[in-house]
This record gives structure tokens, C-alpha cells and sequence, in this order.
């Protein structure tokens, strides 16, 4: 009985480690041909970034943050990979650690894509 019980408690650990992995280690890269949009791919990303860019912080992420992207010259749409905002997610560990690598390519290419409020 104690051999089914530790077979048992390897396999779900197994299965714990293979869903991780699925989920985390194997993001597929967007086509830039995608349309991103703001309102329904951006900004549900910087809802994690509220915490401390609440509007006391800039810049403000949570009141108006298309706004304050533009308006705080975070977005380069001449040299997007020069965007602050895309600096600060992809070499800042702070900021690192707050998104994927997914969320960081699409903040990429709606640079790309002119950086529209759509």
C-alpha cells in the first residue's frame, strides 16, 4: 500500500510540473500582424503595475494610463524598442518580474502599430 501511495504522490507532482511548464515555459511568439488593442490587450496589463503606479506615482497606470504613456513621452513609436515602457519591462528586474514574455511582445508590436487608443 505505501508503494501505490508514493507512485500516487509522483505522478501528481509530475503533472504539477508539466502544466508549469506548459504554461510558463512556452510562450509562442505573436504575429505582428495582429491587431493589439489597448483597451482589450494593454491595459489589463498594466493592472498589475497599480499597485505602486496608482496615481501617486508616475506613471499613472490606473486612472488614465493611455494618457500618461502618451503624454510622458513613455511610447517612441519611431524606435519602439527604445520606448521607455518597453525598457522598463524588459531590463528593469523590478518591473521584469511583473510581466511575461508574452504581455512584453505585445506591448512591442502595439508600439509598432502606432501606440493607437483603441
Amino acid at each position: 500500500m505505501l508503494g501505490l501511495k508514493s507512485i500516487l504522490i509522483f505522478g501528481v507532482i509530475a503533472l504539477f510540473c508539466l502544466a508549469c511548464e506548459k504554461v510558463i515555459l512556452h510562450d509562442e511568439p505573436l504575429s505582428e500582424s495582429e491587431i493589439i488593442s489597448f483597451s482589450r490587450d494593454i491595459r489589463p496589463i498594466f493592472n498589475n503595475c497599480t499597485g505602486c503606479h496608482d496615481g501617486l506615482r508616475i506613471p499613472d497606470l490606473k486612472n488614465n494610463p493611455y494618457t500618461a504613456l502618451i503624454n510622458g513621452n513613455y511610447v517612441n513609436i519611431k524606435f519602439p524598442q527604445q520606448s521607455k515602457i518597453y525598457l522598463q519591462i524588459t531590463t528593469n528586474v523590478q518591473h521584469k518580474n511583473r510581466v511575461n514574455s508574452t504581455q512584453v511582445q505585445k506591448i512591442l508590436i502595439w508600439i509598432k502599430q502606432g501606440a493607437r487608443n483603441n
